[in-house]
């Protein structure tokens, strides 16, 4: 369109683009063929000399104020004539000449000031400036011109044109060509300066009507001085402008320097300024703006300001699409920088609102659009929170990212921007100062959170499905300027997500429980999750309660200071939780601490969530509780004497006891058994895995193996290591079983550790013997599973051990195959058992004891299995050594020991109770050693006897009392009571066996002589029959071999036999050595006719 408009039009509309009417002029550049003087042209015939300018310049005769001025100092140059003149009291030229054919005239003011023509008053934005090089050229009705080329004129025309350019257009009346100089124009040179211009001379232009000079400018009155000044147009065209600091998509096309008069309210003013044409780049289309910038008036504050505008729809493809129409364009100017904006109107919802098109601070291209409208007319379904989106504000942004409204909700300066991100729509808000918790949440007024101040508040709804990581940089800038105060990114899930930052104070509860973890800060971030009602508006208790309830705030700490924990776990993170909560109908907050922590145990790192708790106690120091789940779907494998798989797994720790303790607890299963077991650590002690499920001890051994225990319900039990520690009842008495499998074990075994048991309890008629009157003290079974014998000892079975050096006094045994036992003999102070051993000379009551019995002994009714428990009754009571004083002389102990067996004679059965040991016999001056028995019988309940000591030996007795050439074998004792006379004695005797001669294996017995209770002597008797060439020495006797000898007794003193010898029998026969081997035979009523003939 014609980018003309009245000046008054302009005034009238409030639009701040006044300047484009008031700057608007007429193009003095035109197209058409150039026209020049006519080389031609007649001369000026003067009939008479001209006198008036009318008279010598024809072209002259209807211009006011011109046409009748005096002339003087004529010439004529070729086609140009000139004269001087006096206009309005300044000296100046008037050149006539002619251009294709018309008639011309321009006047050439000598010193030319605007005030000459127009009546300028002081004090506009045009003072200082001065003119040079200036001509007015006359043009006659309908002889205007086009593209007249400045060489063909004048030389003082051209000169003032050719300022303007090589080609000029010539309009009716009178057209004003030359020189400004602004220089000493401030106002104007601010203009030029403003949009980087710099050379302050400017070729000028501007048209006239004919009755230009028509007015005496002095005498004239008010009206007609404003109507001159109201007629100033002056145009100045600039070079192709390229303005410093402006934003690059703005591009200036054309430009000019612009000098007009206007009414304003009546009144003429002069107004200066830029116009021309310009070019806004959005998006990838470009749009033409006519624009227009003010001189300001002098010695006023200039801020350079341009003002554009468009006729063209500006479509905006932001994150609501957006068409601008009614578009204008204001420029301005600060600290050497330009700021565009585009105002404009748009429809939203079918409303039309305002709209300001410009970069924000943050130089992203927005649009802030004035008008009540809500977010959810905005965005896509599903996009819903209450007290937010439903909400009508005044006015948005909008870019291509975002919308963003600002405004008061619940009474707090709130900022809303709604962005995308992965192609989903999320909401974000911001409270910009700190608040009080209980102003969002009345209901949190009171609880541990509103204790504290909470600072750059953010909140982020995200859609379902919307969980993510948001960097700082692709959050909306307000939202993300105080999201980088609290996090490096915004990690959100489904729901509406709080990030921020909460001011601690010391002496809050929070302050106080952060203080004994080693937290001492004064805030710390605030990142959670809280109900998407938060903003609703309503102040029902159920509403305030859902909001407070659905409360989760995770706080990360920095590295908590628990001394000693490091020696359990190593806490990876920790955060303070706040989580709302209902008890009894009232909602509260919870406050813990929680986080990751891993757990080092059986050679595994396990990794746990955390929380951690600050138990207070009655009169005692508060301690931390520790639990924690482990991270879904793992398990872990622990070897504890059995290999235990957990599932499910928990943990805890406290240090209740002044140091830590730790426990896992989980599910399992044992021999296919599912149980609920717990992985224990006491700092100092043993790992173990407990079982808290009911079992059974076979359900523990995997197996059948003690009848009367397999299916006793344990109380507690325990794996650790290399053994597993059972608690159960054992015949009504509290007892541990420890299972274990020492080195060369093919199969686990038990210890069963019990306590006091009368013998009865375990051997069927122990009440009719000596047991009766003693008990089993501390009692301890080892069962072997195995078919082998295995020793005992500190080093593979250091509890089991234990217990036997304390209670059986021994420090290692070896466990027979089946059950052992090991103990202590408590015998009473009265009774058989104490007679019984004061007899072997022993004092003390309480002996150790070890042994075999039944695997069945341990049945609720041993009497009914009494064969197969008597059939396995070896038990063995370490005694100190005996002492029996009637056989003190003869008989001497080394050591020994109470055996009690089970006897079978025939079909009955019986318990023999004996003592036995190690022993010497001293026969004259030797002595011989015997294992030896001391009985005290009572098969099959009879009646009590008197000691009966037997013994054997293997060794042999070589040379027994001297005798040279007999080694007896197979030794065998026996001492029992004997009554001789009116008394009894104890009588002792041997037997034995011995080779002689050719002779194997002959049976001995030894006649053991005793007086006042020493062994005087000792004779060895044999039956025979011998040769006495069988004798070593003996055969060297002549004839030896004719003789045969029985009923043989040998002593220290010789050989005394039978034998049969010249027809008779039993003769007796003595051997005894002198100077060798003498042999007697001894013969009653001898006739020596026996050996020589008579005569």
């Amino acid at each position: 369109m014609p980018f003309l408009m009245s000046v008054a039009r302009v005034l009238r509309r409030v639009s701040a683009f006044a300047v484009l009417s008031i700057f608007a002029i007429t193009a003095f550049v035109s197209a058409g063929p150039a026209h020049t003087l006519l080389a031609s042209e007649p001369a000026i015939e003067i009939a008479q000399a001209p006198k008036t300018a009318s008279e010598l310049f024809k072209v002259l005769k209807t211009v006011p104020g011109l046409s009748a001025l005096p002339i003087s100092n004529v010439k004529k140059t070729g086609g140009t004539t000139t004269a001087k003149i006096t206009l309005r009291g300044k000296s100046a030229t008037v050149v006539g000449f002619k251009i294709a054919g018309s008639s011309m005239a321009a006047v050439v003011p000598s010193n030319f000031k605007i005030t000459d023509i127009v009546p300028v008053p002081s004090g506009t934005p045009i003072d200082g400036v001065s003119f040079a090089d200036m001509a007015f050229i006359y043009v006659p009705k309908g002889k205007a011109k086009s593209n007249v080329a400045a060489t063909g004129l004048p030389a003082a025309v051209r000169k003032a044109v050719q300022h303007f350019g090589s080609h000029v257009a010539l309009k009716e009346g009178f057209n004003l060509f030359g020189q400004g100089q602004f220089n000493s124009a401030g106002s104007i040179k601010k203009v030029l300066t403003a949009v980087g211009h710099s050379n302050t001379t400017l070729p000028l232009a501007a048209t006239f009507p004919a009755d230009l000079f028509s007015h005496d400018l002095k005498s004239a009155n008010q009206k007609l001085k404003d109507d001159l000044l109201k007629g100033l147009k002056l145009d100045l065209p600039l070079p192709k402008l390229s303005i410093p600091g402006m934003p690059n998509i703005v591009g200036i096309d054309t430009a000019r320097l612009s000098i007009v008069g206007a009414d304003v309210k009546g009144k003429a003013q002069v107004f200066a300024g830029l116009t021309g044409g310009l070019h806004v780049k959005i998006g990838s289309k470009t749009h033409h703006f006519s624009y227009g910038m003010f001189a300001p008036d002098p010695h006023k504050a200039f801020t350079p300001e341009i003002k554009a505008e468009s006729k063209d729809t500006i479509k905006l493809p932001f994150f609501h699409p957006l068409d601008l129409t009614n578009v204008q364009l204001v420029a301005t100017k600060k600290n050497n920088k330009w700021n565009a904006v585009v105002n404009a109107k748009a429809k939203l919802n079918n409303k039309e609102m305002d709209v300001v098109y410009t970069r924000d601070r943050n130089g992203a291209l927005t649009a802030e659009v004035k008008g009540k409208i809500k977010l959810a007319d905005l965005l896509p379904g599903g996009v819903s929170i209450p007290g937010i989106t439903d909400v009508e504000f005044d006015d948005l942004r909008i870019n291509k990212n975002l919308v963003e409204v600002r405004g008061p909700i619940k009474g707090l300066d709130t900022v809303v921007a709604a962005f995308k991100h992965g192609g989903k729509t999320y909401v974000a808000v911001n409270n910009p100062h700190a608040i009080k918790i209980s102003e969002l949440i009345s209901a949190a007024k009171g609880t541990p959170l509103d204790a504290g101040t909470f600072q750059h508040m953010s909140y982020i709804w995200a859609p379902n499905g919307g969980a993510a990581d948001i960097s700082i940089s692709d959050l909306p800038v307000d939202i993300g300027f105080h999201v980088k105060y609290v996090a490096r990114s915004a990690n959100v899930k489904p729901g509406l997500n709080v990030i921020g930052r909460m001011d601690i104070d010391n002496n809050s509860s929070i302050g106080k429980m952060l203080n004994k973890v080693g937290i001492h800060k004064n805030w710390l971030p605030l990142v959670g999750k809280l109900s998407p009602k938060l903003f609703q508006k309503g102040n029902t208790a159920q509403l305030k309660n859902e909001i407070l309830n659905s409360l989760d705030i995770k706080i990360p700490l920095p590295k908590l200071n628990l001394p000693g924990v490091s020696k359990v776990a190593t806490i990876k993170s920790a955060m303070l939780t706040l989580k709302g909560a209902a008890k009894n109908g009232k909602s509260s907050v919870d406050v813990d601490i929680a986080g990751e922590l891993d757990v080092k145990m059986a050679g595994k790192t396990t990794p746990f969530d955390f929380d951690l708790n600050i138990e207070k106690r009655q009169g005692k120091p508060s301690y931390f509780n520790i639990t924690a789940e482990e991270q879904k779907g793992r398990t872990l494998s622990v070897d504890m004497f059995h290999k235990f798989t957990f599932s499910n797994i928990k943990f805890a720790m406290n240090n209740s006891l002044g140091k830590w303790l730790w426990y896992i607890t989980g599910d399992s299963k044992l021999h296919n058994k599912p149980v609920s077991i717990a992985f224990n650590h006491t700092e100092g002690q043993a790992e173990l895995v407990e079982i808290s499920t009911k079992m059974t001890l076979a359900e523990i051994v995997g197996e059948n193996s003690l009848p009367g225990l397999d299916a006793v319900e344990i109380d507690w039990v325990n794996f650790q290591k290399g053994k597993v520690q059972v608690a159960m009842k054992v015949k009504g008495v509290a007892s541990i079983v420890y299972m274990f499998k020492p080195a060369g074990a093919t199969k686990s075994m038990m210890a069963l550790l019990t306590g006091d048991f009368s013998p009865a309890k375990f051997i069927p008629g122990a009440e009719h013997t000596p047991l009766k009157d003693a008990d089993f003290k501390g009692l301890g079974f080892l069962y072997n599973r195995n078919t082998q014998a295995i020793g005992i000892n500190a080093s593979n079975a250091p509890d089991v051990s234990s217990w036997l050096r304390t209670h059986a006094n021994v420090n290692s045994v070896t466990a027979k195959p089946g059950l052992n036992v090991f103990g202590r003999l408590a015998v009473h102070p009265e009774g058989e058992m104490k007679t019984l051993l004061t007899k072997v000379g022993i004092t003390d009551l309480n002996i150790p004891l070890n042994g075999t019995l039944s695997p069945k002994s341990f049945s609720a009714n041993p009497t009914a299995i009494k064969n197969a428990i008597l059939d396995n009754l070896d038990i063995k009571v370490n005694l100190p050594t005996p002492h029996i004083a009637a056989m003190a002389n003869y008989l001497t102990f080394t050591n020994g020991h109470m055996q009690v067996k089970g006897t079978k004679t025939g079909n009955v059965r019986g318990i023999d109770i004996g003592i036995s040991g190690d022993a010497t016999v001293k026969v004259k001056n030797e002595t011989v050693a015997f294992a030896i028995d001391v009985d005290y019988d009572r098969s099959g309940g009879g009646a009590s006897s008197d000691l009966h000591v037997t013994g054997a030996t293997t060794r042999p007795w070589t040379h027994p009392l001297g005798i040279h050439f007999l080694t007896l074998e197979s030794l065998k004792l026996n001492i029992e009571k004997k009554r001789t006379g009116s008394s009894n004695i104890y009588d002792v005797s041997m037997t034995a066996k011995s080779d002689v001669g050719s002779h194997s294996r002959l049976d001995i017995e030894i006649d053991v002589h005793e007086e006042n209770g020493h062994v005087t002597d000792a004779f060895f008797e044999l039956d025979g029959p011998l040769r006495l060439s069988d004798i070593p020495d003996v055969r060297d006797i002549p004839n030896s071999s004719h003789f045969t000898i029985d009923t043989i007794k040998i002593s220290e003193h010789g050989i005394e036999a039978k034998t049969d010898f010249g027809g008779k029998t039993d003769l007796d026969v003595y051997l005894f050595h002198g100077s060798g081997w003498n042999l007697i035979v001894r013969q009653d009523n001898f006739a020596i006719t026996e050996i020589v003939p008579p005569l």
